[in-house]
């Protein structure tokens, strides 16, 4: 595989070579891309397991503010997880959208727009690009999933950023980083994240999810997004109950009933979910110790973070850590 022309006009690495010059080079299936000095420090990796398939983790910092226009034909599907970084998209002229920290789903038709990087804002995240003869493979071969491209399309729910599929972002990012470039490990865990977030999807099909509205304004919807939006901006330190009710303006009582509606579950109960979710982050990295980790997410003591650790995700941090 070249590390020309085929990187340079369909893969995530077409900006960073083809925009601002990156220095480039192919080692073994991975493509290694890193800024000029006068440009940024840190860099990127890519490896494309399968035609149609490409994974990327991003770990550097811009020097300079950097804006990526794009013009793109194809249609194809992008799952990524933020960690961090100012990203901003402008998509065919609409109002500009800032790029959430933790999971996204980007589903492309034919589009223009730009990308906006800030300057000296560590940038790390994990990408997977899917074009359609990917797709096409899947549907192949699992034809009852309903994982064609024209199913994903479908998809009308984009609410995927949830602890299981943030930690098979992580995993993917380890393996990367070690240097691991088994074709069978990459597919696999884009196919869990596919069937993963299909599930999310179905089942709130299944719920009939969209009916939850019905007793529910416009407005208050909007509110609710606000307040969830509030939360998870702030894993470490979320807001209190009664700040939420200021920023809702709504009573205790009418926030926590519209909120479990329409999430599922308890106001309290999805704080604790969330700040459980960003440790998740924080234990993939060496620098912070169990203890500090639950002092820093609010608990009183290490084994109250590690009971609420093991009842969602049925092992102990350190089991976690050293999974990772």
């Amino acid at each position: 595989m070249s590390t020309s022309k085929k990187y340079e006009y369909i893969s995530d690495a077409s900006f960073f070579v083809s925009d601002y010059c990156f220095c480039h080079e192919k080692k073994a299936e991975f493509l290694k891309l890193n800024p000029k000095e006068n440009t940024g420090t840190g860099g990127v990796v890519e490896i494309s397991p399968r035609k149609g398939l490409y994974l990327s983790c991003a770990n550097w910092t811009p020097k300079i503010s950097m804006e990526r226009k794009y013009c793109i034909p194809k249609e194809f599907v992008k799952l990524y997880f933020l960690e961090n970084g100012n990203v901003t998209l402008i998509q065919n002229g609409k109002k500009k959208s800032i790029i959430q920290h933790g999971v996204n789903l980007y589903l492309n038709r034919p589009a223009s727009g730009r990308v906006l990087y800030d300057a000296m804002t560590p940038i790390c995240y994990v990408s997977i690009l899917i074009y359609g003869e990917y797709f096409d493979k899947i549907a192949t071969v699992f034809p009852k999933n309903d994982l064609s491209l024209e199913d994903v399309f479908l998809w009308m729910y984009k609410d995927y950023n949830t602890p299981e599929i943030t930690r098979v972002f992580m995993q993917i990012r380890e393996k990367m980083i070690d240097g691991i470039t088994s074709a069978v490990y990459y597919e696999s865990k884009t196919l869990e994240i596919l069937s993963l977030i299909s599930q999310r999807h179905c089942l709130k099909q299944q719920h009939n999810y969209e009916n939850t509205y019905l007793t529910i304004s416009q407005d208050e919807l909007y509110i609710l997004k606000n307040v969830d939006k509030v939360i998870r901006q702030t894993p470490l330190c979320p807001p209190s109950i009664e700040e939420l009710c200021k920023i809702s303006a709504m009573s205790q009582t009418k926030l926590r009933e519209l909120f479990k509606k329409v999430y599922g579950v308890p106001l309290g109960r999805y704080i604790q979910q969330c700040k459980l979710e960003h440790s998740l982050i924080l234990l993939s990295g060496n620098s912070l110790s169990i203890t500090e980790i639950a002092e820093k997410l609010g608990y009183t003591n290490t084994s109250k973070f590690s009971a609420a650790f093991k009842k969602q995700y049925k092992k102990t941090p350190s089991e976690y850590r050293a999974s990772t």
